[in-house]
């Protein structure tokens, strides 16, 4: 009986690491689909088929091609396409309206009106062989597509193809069959899920994975293309991240199209999230950022963006004992005092009367935990717009140090983050912040602060570019104030996010750099990207970057600036951000 029971027990152990690989990584599910069916471990009928219960059997349909069974004959179709295109593969699906064939390459739809005929049960055009995206030993995912970036549908069939063309309502894709020829293909922007962006395997992108693993070796690392997230979070607040991120990169990239099409990412993107405040505000002193003031930043000399976790249930755990639990256990007190000195018939009311208060207080709570993942969100669409048009290269972003990814410096981070004694930890960062250590011959150029932190802004909202409720109230405070900034003095900051102003002017120019950039992207749009990839590709003299967005535009400065005014004019007044809570605590405490 032990051989028997032995087996039963590898048996069900495969299975158990399998449904738990299917659950820590839905992505694997397909192949996991494909290694057991290949194995003809699940249940089929008669006639060889995957059974219709079988829970594998969508995963398998959107396998490649050299990973699924082969066709069966009733399966097998050619297609001839009106442009002169021979397509052949497997019947995924047959409607009136369209038919669907997978191939080497993904599989995609195609509308009766674009085929001339079908032959059934032959096959005329030969198959591209590609193998499906499996997991390498360092994590990382190998990239199966021919095409650096492809577009992913809403039924998760991976279209493999050139995007060729980006439009409001479709985007236009092609691909070049073997043998010659080419394949077009409109999509439904509607029908996009996603678009998926090939990793970037270079030196550079070595050289600061290496790093990162020295700096936060207790981390846990998450691969997803060009993107590898880096964090102590749990896996739910990581998913909601990794979707972020995927949307962000989806839109800024069809949004500035023209201008991305061409270009190659210069290095992978890393993001590390921090859960734990303390181990956030420890490391951005070491960078020389005010953690207090700032959720999240990109650092471009190190090409990485940090951000805290406000979605996380650290942070959730402060703010409910600190709003809540103090004040549960004050309501609870006074209950008790009371009903000492009350008859016990009022026991049941003032129970009662404690119990919705406190229930109010919960949904205040809430509200509040609401607006922190709004806006850990938002900062995260805010800094990774910077990471990623800075690693396309549309972007020079230059702070007032140097590159702290250099073996000595990062050796002296981790010695900060892990030291004990509060004088060697302060004498640590006082030796990172001494811009004695830093190299002196630090770039003098850099693109303007007004599109840099315009464009960022603009990616912020979800949509993107839709109107940015906290930023159109800084430039409407800037205008009732009268410090709202005419266009060539708002054009002339540079190194950094408008330094040399206070506070309250810079978040003005934060608010005028989104309203301007709003502005552009509605009424000149071409003529904007236009001077963004001017400003990409060449390096204007004193002056030149403004005479170029003009002559982009073709207006002349004071004409443009009143156009942009009177946009803005349009737009209904804003509530200040902060009465928004005492709007709210109003509505839910209003009766008391």
């Amino acid at each position: 009986m032990r051989r028997p029971l032995a087996l039963f027990v590898l048996l069900l152990s495969l299975v158990g690491l399998t449904y738990a690989a299917a659950w820590r990584r839905p992505d694997l599910v397909p192949h996991i689909a494909a290694w057991l069916n290949h194995r003809h471990w699940l249940p089929a009928t008669a006639a060889g088929a995957p059974n219709a219960a079988d829970p594998f059997a969508p995963a398998m349909a959107r396998l490649p091609r050299r990973l699924r069974p082969a066709i069966p004959p009733e399966k097998l179709i050619t297609l001839r396409l009106k442009n002169g295109t021979v397509l052949s593969g497997e019947l995924l699906s047959e409607t009136p309206q369209a038919v669907t064939l997978g191939w080497a390459w993904g599989s995609t739809e195609f509308r009766r009106a674009e085929i001339a005929a079908i032959e059934r049960g032959k096959r005329t055009a030969p198959e591209a062989e590609l193998l499906p995206p499996l997991p390498t030993e360092t994590g990382q995912v190998t990239w199966p597509y021919h095409h650096d970036v492809v577009v992913q549908l809403t039924n998760t069939q991976v279209i493999d193809a050139r995007i060729a063309e980006v439009h409001p309502d479709r985007l236009v894709v092609q691909t070049t069959l073997p043998g010659g020829g080419r394949v077009e293909q409109e999509i439904d922007r509607q029908r996009v899920e996603q678009l998926l962006f090939r990793p970037v395997e270079n030196a550079r992108s070595q050289q600061l994975g290496e790093h990162l693993r020295q700096l936060f070796p207790a981390m846990q690392w998450y691969h997803d293309g060009w993107f590898t997230l880096i964090s102590d979070s749990y896996g739910t607040d990581v998913r909601e991240y990794r979707k972020t991120i995927r949307a962000l990169a989806t839109e800024l990239y069809l949004t500035f199209f023209p201008i991305l099409k061409d270009r190659q990412p210069q290095v992978q993107t890393y993001l590390v999230v921090f859960d734990d405040w303390v181990a956030y505000a420890e490391y951005a002193m070491s960078d020389g950022v005010p953690w207090w003031g700032a959720a999240g930043y990109f650092m471009p000399e190190d090409e990485v963006l940090y951000l805290f976790n406000f979605l996380g249930e650290r942070f959730d755990k402060i703010i409910y004992e600190v709003f809540l639990g103090q004040i549960r256990r004050g309501v609870d007190g006074v209950v008790k005092a009371v009903e000492q000195q009350v008859d016990s018939r009022y026991h049941v009311f003032l129970e009662g009367q404690a119990t919705e208060v406190k229930g109010q207080f919960e949904q205040y709570h809430a509200y509040i935990h609401g607006y922190f993942a709004r806006l850990t969100l938002q900062v995260l669409r805010h800094e990774l717009t910077h990471a990623l048009l800075h690693h396309w290269g549309l972007q020079t972003i230059v702070l007032s140090h140097t590159a702290a990814t250099d073996a000595e410096r990062v050796a002296k981070k981790r010695e900060y983050l892990t030291a004990k004694d509060p004088a060697q930890k302060r004498r640590l960062l006082e030796e990172l912040l001494d811009p004695d250590q830093h190299t002196e011959d630090v770039p003098t150029t850099a693109d303007n602060s007004w599109f840099v932190e315009g464009l960022a802004a603009y990616m912020e909202t979800d949509p993107a570019g839709a109107v940015n409720e906290s930023w159109l109230f800084e430039y409407q405070e800037a205008q009732r104030t009268k410090a709202r900034l005419t266009l060539e003095f708002l054009t002339v900051f540079k190194m950094g996010s408008f330094p040399g102003v206070a506070p309250q002017a810079q978040l003005f120019a934060y608010g005028e750099s989104w309203a301007f950039v709003h502005f552009l992207m509605t009424h000149h749009r071409q003529a904007f990207l236009q001077y963004l990839q001017r400003m990409a590709t060449a390096t204007p003299q004193a002056g030149e970057d403004l005479a170029w967005l003009l002559e982009a535009t073709g207006q002349e400065l004071r004409s443009l600036e009143a156009e942009f005014f009177r946009y803005m004019d349009q737009f209904p007044q804003q509530t200040a951000p902060y009465l928004q809570f005492i709007d709210k605590g109003q509505e839910i405490f209003g009766k008391y």
